[in-house]
């Protein structure tokens, strides 16, 4: 997490620059109408961290955004983590069927490396949030799945359909 980041932009390359750019002045860019519709639906964890500091009223330096979004990262991992045990809990699996499963889904390529060498990127938060989706399914609870399913509408796009497309799946 602490390690190596993107050695351009100070740890930001391609949409993370502009993702940067959100996380530093969300609101500013929300007033000269300055997003279109692929950048809204992204926009989420980078408006969080602008919240965030505007509130506490932190430097929005490049270094301290990076330090922003690895810790937002690290909490959203948090929360994936114990979405899955309580999912693994409601499904009832073995101790060997819950350990296998968090090892294909947490001790990966893309958890274990990319999202903190890359951390401008939406792609982990939905992912974490897609588990919670999955977790909100199986334990039949649909205002909650409806409700991440809204959030998670602007983190990832199809979000939003597959938790609309889950609200209607039988569960039971």
């Amino acid at each position: 997490m602490v390690g190596e980041k993107v050695p351009v932009n100070d740890g930001a390359m391609g949409d993370g620059v502009f993702y940067r750019s959100i996380a530093a002045d969300f609101l500013g860019k929300i007033e000269n109408d300055s997003y279109n519709v692929f950048q809204l639906q992204r926009v989420m964890p980078f408006a969080v961290l602008n919240v965030t500091y505007s509130v506490f009223e932190w430097v929005k330096s490049h270094e301290g955004l990076l330090r922003g979004i690895v810790i937002f990262n690290f909490l959203m991992l948090a929360l994936g983590v114990y979405w899955y045990f309580a999912l693994a809990r409601k499904l009832h699996l073995r101790d060997n069927m819950t350990v296998l499963g968090f090892l294909l889904l947490f001790v990966n390529f893309a958890v274990l490396k990319d999202m903190w060498y890359n951390p401008f990127h939406p792609g982990f938060t939905a992912m974490m949030l897609g588990i919670g989706q999955v977790n909100y399914f199986v334990r039949v609870e649909r205002q909650r799945l409806f409700l991440l399913s809204l959030v998670a509408g602007f983190v990832w796009p199809s979000m939003f359909l597959t938790g609309l497309f889950l609200m209607f799946m039988p569960s039971e």
